[in-house]
């Protein structure tokens, strides 16, 4: 169960490349979002070439891949030891929505009512 616990919250932190279209988009995943799952708090760092993602007291990290011409939008997250996750995401003002799946699965054709809905954080005043 940590593995997948893990694999997910660093398929949350990621490396951020993106191709081809959607440099703009790019600028605006930067940052840290958050989102309650199960009872814990996800939070998520992407940077501009990696991701961290915490969930409760375990963190890992790891690079990522976005394909912003791809309809819905193609994440690609590798945890390293962990696994690869291949995701869609949806980005709309300051929310994230992304469609989690266990590593090595296909990714998503579409979402589920299950998809994580991230929030950016706030920066502290």
């Amino acid at each position: 169960m940590k593995l997948t616990r893990l694999a997910f919250i660093a398929a949350l932190f990621v490396s951020c490349t993106s191709f081809g279209e959607g440099e703009a988009d790019a600028a605006r995943l930067l940052g840290t979002w958050s989102a309650k799952r199960g009872g814990d708090t996800i939070s998520m760092t992407f940077g501009a070439k990696s991701v961290q993602m915490k969930v409760g007291d375990e963190g890992g990290s790891g690079t990522y891949a976005v394909d912003w011409t791809k309809k819905p939008v193609a994440l690609d997250i590798d945890w390293g030891s962990h696994g690869k996750v291949t995701t869609i995401i949806e980005l709309k003002g300051d929310v994230l929505k992304m469609e989690n799946v266990e590593p090595g699965t296909e990714r998503p054709k579409a979402f589920s009512t299950t998809a994580a809905n991230f929030k950016r954080a706030q920066a502290k005043k």
